[in-house]
């Protein structure tokens, strides 16, 4: 099914003569969403605290594991059990992103090792020394010689949350789950792709989604495509170069959607960042007389979007929030958001301090009405 949705992304950028091959983050996304059972199951990272503590695992030298009491108290921090009563932990073990194994102490350098259970043995070569060791039989069950742990494995044994992959598999979950779940939305996703377009130029995407509402009384409704950039935790992780590359892409598809997609809260921008976006924003906001339509929609999804973890929980996720979230969202009917355009002005408004689209345009003709002095 997958390869046939690749193949259908892959003919349908032929026809506009865009060569394209998966990036080394869409193939780390591919992997994350197979291996725990695809995209609605992504649930399970929908937790900061998730995502940090498997990154720590990631970038633990040699072992890449958490001794189990370590690992269940660090992964259900804060977490309360999902409504069938399995704990964070459980599912991640059942999701196959952890493994179980054994941790020993190499008898000739002290370093630990970490082992399936298929390969324990009573002959035992360290990953370090590379000599052999005996397996500790007189004293198998004392911590300082051995001790049951978790590793990650696959994508998510990956340093640099998963060289992406997190970021982008949860703005997937996003779409799908919170606005394409049970909101007459149809979504068909691809991670990351690197693009060579008509031009020679080079650009990338680390998610890509075709939406379309359904049908209604027969009547077929227009396919939005939607380019995403997703980052993890840095301070100043939109840079001029994301930027351009999006603008970029915008450029070769007009009447786009945008998304700039990050697991940090929206107080861990930089000033530069938003200036940047906000730029964007308003280039993307100018009247292509071609297609007789704004050039592109530009979106913001924070942390606060992407670790929704229930459906439909954009609105009650907005409005527990307060403030100005709060404010937008009662007075938008919550089944509208699966509008990406809509939603695209409201995090504009939101992060980037924008007007809406109705305001700018009033206080452009304004502007323009305005007797010169």
């Amino acid at each position: 099914m997958r390869l046939a949705l690749f193949r259908g992304f892959n003919q349908w950028l032929d026809k506009h003569g865009i060569k394209a091959t998966v990036s080394d983050a869409g193939k780390a996304t591919q992997q994350i969403i197979d291996t725990i059972g695809g995209v609605s199951q992504v649930y399970s990272l929908t937790s900061k605290n998730v995502i940090e503590q498997l990154n720590k695992m990631a970038n633990t030298p040699l072992t890449r594991s958490f001794q189990i009491n370590k690992f269940e108290n660090e992964i259900n921090k804060e977490i309360a059990k999902s409504p069938y009563g399995n704990t964070r932990s459980e599912i991640l073990v059942s999701q196959k992103i952890v493994e179980l194994g054994l941790e020993l102490k190499c008898s000739k350098c002290d370093s630990w090792n970490w082992y399936t259970l298929d390969s324990l043995g009573y002959k035992l070569t360290c990953n370090r020394c590379l000599k052999t060791f005996d397996f500790p039989i007189t004293k198998p069950t004392k911590s300082d010689f051995s001790r049951w742990a978790y590793r990650v494995i696959g994508a998510f044994a990956l340093p640099d949350y998963a060289r992406g992959g997190y970021s982008a598999s949860l703005a997937i979950h996003f779409f799908e789950r919170n606005i394409g779940g049970h909101r007459d939305l149809d979504i068909t996703w691809s991670g990351g792709q690197e693009l060579t377009l008509k031009s020679g130029e080079k650009a990338e995407a680390d998610f890509i989604l075709w939406t379309q509402k359904k049908e209604i009384l027969g009547l077929k409704k227009p396919t939005d495509i939607v380019f995403g950039e997703a980052k993890s935790f840095a301070k100043d992780a939109f840079k001029d170069s994301d930027v351009q590359k999006m603008k970029l892409l915008a450029e070769t598809f007009p009447k786009s959607i945008l998304v700039f997609a990050t697991m940090k809260d929206f107080e861990d921008f930089s000033p530069d960042e938003i200036v940047r976006l906000k730029q964007l924003a308003e280039w993307g906001r100018g009247y292509d007389n071609q297609n007789k339509e704004i050039r592109a929609y530009i979106m913001v999804l924070t942390g606060l979007e992407l670790f929704i973890d229930d459906y439909g929980g954009l609105s009650r996720t907005w409005e527990q929030k307060g403030g100005k979230h709060k404010e937008l969202i009662s007075g938008t009917i919550s089944h509208k958001l699966n509008n990406l355009k809509l939603l695209a002005e409201l995090t504009q408004q939101l992060y980037l301090d924008m007007p809406s689209y109705y305001e700018g345009l009033s206080q452009h003709r304004q502007q323009n009405l305005a007797p010169n002095r």
